[in-house]
């Protein structure tokens, strides 16, 4: 077969038909959103205050004028590190490789910037819909719940002053990548991690913080597991942790590499933060905005408004249905502690069938107990003095986004198996559609819309 015949295959194909209405979708959504920074993209910022346009500053002048990396543009005479100031050192660094060649790029700085924000919003897409169908869902199923999911990241909150941290293409690449191993323990698929990690790192250091502390908690629900096999052969532990050690090798490099680059001896060891930047129960279940917020807020309950780092907004469908996955598993380990039969629904039973699944649910909820900074607000700050590269996570809420993530597929798995379940009637199977899912779409609307109303454009 010649390279012709794979490529129009490729395109043929049923699952890549669907994954092209996805990216046209998407690219639709955005221009939507978007379509003043996307019409005229080197003129225009997406803010023009505050963190934003420092970090417009920081990026635009070490593009211009940064030699190496330290950056001269604050703190005079001495300058400071660049990953320290948000300047997206890898996209500078590959903006002013690509001057040498075609110097006038220089003259589109900022509508590079701009673009490629978008871009990897775009990108997200593609790898959102990848993890679904990896999850084994058919591909029409895959590309309806893609949108939701991805209008709907927390993430996309950042576009208004954290640049680096919206490029939100990087935290679905990992987990797809990291399930693609799981799948077929693959090397290839270690390697894959390991250069996400290294990228994302110099877009913005805390993707490194959310991979070590996502794969920390990973491995340690898989060693609890494996421990209970009482399996411990050199090459299977090896196999089994290769996420961990790929992910902690790119630690060590990047430790190195601020060793030897850092030159400032007084950096603050344990900045703010750490209690007071993280998530919270309203910032994860409650609607940030729009008439769902209004109802609960005036109707229900007063709703504590959550500060900016809280944002890692679910959507209604999927906290319910965490809130209900939540509530089984405990009335099971209760359960099980008095030696009592435990509640069986064949639907969820079938969702943790997959061994890693089960790892990942685990994991998420760690993470979401992190991001709350509960060991902290237990008066456990002693842990730093252990863990010393999380002194400088400051702002733990932004883990919340890991848990967005591993929930929103998970609830996608669930729908599927529920969905193709014989045993349920069609008019149940078509109430829970019509309910849920233009819910989702309704929440990922408002939010994504919401989001865009409120930023400065200048």
């Amino acid at each position: 077969m010649t390279i012709r015949d794979r490529i129009l295959d490729s395109i043929k194909s049923k699952e890549n038909c669907y994954l092209y209405l996805v990216l046209t979708f998407s690219a639709i959504f955005l221009y939507l959103g978007y379509f003043k920074i996307i019409n005229d993209p080197n003129n225009i910022l997406y803010n023009s205050t505050g963190d934003g346009l420092k970090n417009y500053y920081s990026y635009l002048y070490h593009v211009t004028y940064g030699k190496t990396t330290q950056f001269q543009g604050m703190f005079y005479p001495y300058g400071t590190h660049v990953l320290f100031v948000d300047a997206e050192p890898l996209l500078v660094y590959i903006n002013k490789s690509l001057s040498y060649l075609f110097p006038s790029i220089s003259n589109h700085y900022i509508g590079i910037f701009n673009l490629s924000i978008l871009f990897a919003f775009w990108i997200a897409g593609f790898y959102i819909y990848k993890i679904l169908t990896t999850l084994e869902l058919p591909p029409y199923f895959a590309a309806l719940l893609t949108i939701p999911i991805l209008f709907l990241s927390p993430q996309q909150y950042r576009i208004v002053a954290h640049f680096g941290l919206a490029f939100i293409c990087f935290i679905p690449m990992f987990l797809f990548w990291l399930m693609r191993f799981e799948k077929s323990h693959k090397i290839k698929y270690i390697v894959y991690l390991g250069l996400i990690t290294i990228c994302s790192t110099f877009f913005h250091a805390y993707y490194l913080g959310l991979f070590t502390i996502l794969i920390g908690f990973y491995s340690l629900i898989k060693f609890i597991r494996i421990f209970k096999k009482e399996i411990f052969s050199f090459k299977y532990l090896t196999l089994k942790f290769a996420p961990l050690i790929a992910v902690g090798i790119c630690y060590i490099l990047f430790i190195l590499f601020m060793t030897f680059t850092d030159n400032e001896k007084d950096r603050v060891l344990i900045p703010y933060g750490h209690i007071d930047y993280r998530t919270t129960i309203e910032g994860v279940f409650i609607p940030l905005w729009g008439p769902i917020f209004d109802f609960i807020n005036t109707k229900l309950v007063r709703v504590a408004v959550p500060g900016f780092e809280s944002y890692a907004y679910l959507g209604l469908s999927v906290s319910i249905f965490v809130i209900i996955l939540l509530g089984i598993s405990i009335a099971n380990l209760i359960k099980k502690c008095f030696k009592k039969s435990t509640l069986d629904f064949n639907s969820l039973n079938q969702l943790f069938q997959t061994e890693y699944f089960k790892a990942f649910f685990y994991t998420s909820l760690l993470i979401l107990f992190m991001s709350m900074a509960i060991p902290f607000r237990l008066n456990s700050m002693w842990i730093l003095e252990y863990i010393p590269g999380l002194k400088q996570f400051r702002s733990l809420g932004r883990l919340g986004w890991v848990f967005y993530y591993i929930m929103a597929f998970l609830f996608s798995k669930y729908l599927w198996i529920y969905v193709s379940n014989i045993s349920i009637s069609k008019l149940k199977k078509m109430l829970l559609m019509g309910l849920v899912i233009p819910l989702w779409y309704y929440d990922a609307f408002v939010h994504f819309t919401g989001n865009i109303e409120r930023m400065e454009y200048a």
